[in-house]
């Protein structure tokens, strides 16, 4: 593992380069669907809460607000490598899930397709790629059940305005057609993924050499 100046300055291009392809696919996307409200009778006000409703979106988020602070400010809180780990788990669920769940429900063409192949694909590739590569610390046997608070509050949120507005973001947890006992199978599932790529990326950290290194 380099750890030279040369190196430092490689992690920290990186780091940007991904924080500004995360905030573009982001752009792009909240563009494409401020760009839908008008054909679909809605107002920029339910369109934006809309875009926030995807795990997609917020995770992507999180990616970019990450990435943007390690880049620019490496002694931040941003540096811990839990959080890196976690940020990275979460992304690559988002990338597995759509592309072995959800990709071919929807039919999309120009700049729909270029935001989702970033926020599926691309950034999710590439921040399992930088996690690979980055310096690791020792993580606890513990941390993949403490990671889950995030995808479970989102399951929670998500039911609840589905419940009271009758629109859910993803077909899986569509409670009106597919009834609750379906919908916590499949969010069951989502879960094992959520522990199983979690306690991989443990064991990783676990075998690979400790480097105390901020990137």
């Amino acid at each position: 593992m380099l750890t030279d100046n040369k190196s430092l300055l490689h992690y920290r291009f990186y780091m940007a380069f991904l924080a500004l392809t995360a905030w573009f696919a982001l752009a792009l996307q909240l563009y494409l669907v401020l760009q839908d409200g008008p054909l679909l009778g809605r107002t920029t006000g339910q369109q934006l809460v809309l875009y926030f409703t995807f795990f997609t979106i917020l995770t992507n988020i999180l990616v970019a607000v990450t990435f943007t602070a390690r880049s620019i400010m490496p002694q931040s809180i941003f540096s811990s490598f839990s959080l890196l780990t976690a940020v990275t788990l979460y992304i690559v669920v988002v990338g597995i899930v759509y592309n072995t769940v959800l990709r071919g429900l929807l039919t999309l063409n120009g700049a729909s397709v270029i935001a989702n192949e970033l926020l599926h694909v691309i950034v999710p590739s590439s921040t399992l790629l930088y996690w690979l590569f980055t310096p690791k610390q020792k993580l606890p046997l513990s941390s993949p059940f403490k990671w889950l608070w995030y995808p479970s509050a989102y399951l929670v949120l998500a039911l609840v305005k589905g419940a009271a507005t009758n629109a859910y973001p993803y077909p899986f947890i569509n409670a009106a057609e597919l009834g609750y006992p379906k919908v916590f199978l499949n969010a069951g599932a989502v879960m094992v993924v959520f522990l199983a790529l979690g306690f991989a990326l443990v064991g990783i950290s676990r075998l690979s050499k400790p480097n105390t290194q901020k990137t």
